[in-house]
């Protein structure tokens, strides 16, 4: 009977104990939750930094001198290939078979050729801007750490991510500020004219 009491105040006892442990742990995340500080929220516009940032604007300038310089380069070698091709078509009937195939083989090859240093020029020019905008990008996320740090905000999101946004959000004009005081021109390498 004893053994019995026992177990059954050992029952009641961890009942109690339980019974009165669910509603604290149901007050602890509320406990939590006071302690939190308030989110303060920025929002950035990636796609104006992208328009107006000085070292973008600058590689962009850079980059179309270089693409114009090129593109004046193969004009002047497609103009060569179309006298070259009149001439060939003239010898067609003075070159024996053997001799016309060969020189049009040899014309196909070099305009393939053109063709691929000119994809090949193409890429690096776009590989050159993106190394840009990668590098601008870099600069951007350290600016706007040092902003969230300094304005204590605890989330910066890109305008077009948000449906609603009150006034005194947007840090786009300051980050735009440091960026071209940080970055204000592009100094990379570009492939040559």
């Amino acid at each position: 009977m004893k053994r019995f009491a026992r177990i059954a105040v050992t029952l009641i006892l961890g009942a109690l104990t339980a019974g009165m442990a669910a509603p604290l742990a149901m007050a602890q995340p509320a406990t939590a939750q006071q302690k939190m500080k308030p989110v303060a929220i920025a929002v950035i516009d990636g796609q104006r930094i992208e328009r107006e940032a000085m070292a973008i604007k600058d590689a962009r300038e850079q980059l179309q001198r270089v693409r114009s310089a090129y593109q004046a380069e193969v004009a002047k070698e497609e103009e060569k290939f179309r006298a070259e091709e009149q001439e060939l078509a003239r010898q067609r009937t003075v070159l024996t078979g053997e001799a016309f195939d060969a020189r049009r083989r040899d014309f196909e090859r070099r305009v393939t050729e053109v063709q691929r240093q000119v994809q090949e020029r193409s890429r690096q020019l776009e590989q050159s801007f993106n190394d840009v905008r990668g590098e601008v990008g870099k600069a951007m996320v350290v600016i706007i750490g040092d902003l969230a740090k300094e304005r204590d905000f605890s989330l910066v999101i890109h305008r077009a991510q948000t449906a609603y946004r009150g006034d005194g959000l947007d840090i786009t004009d300051e980050v735009l500020k440091r960026l071209d005081k940080k970055l204000p021109t592009f100094k990379g390498n570009l492939p040559p004219g």
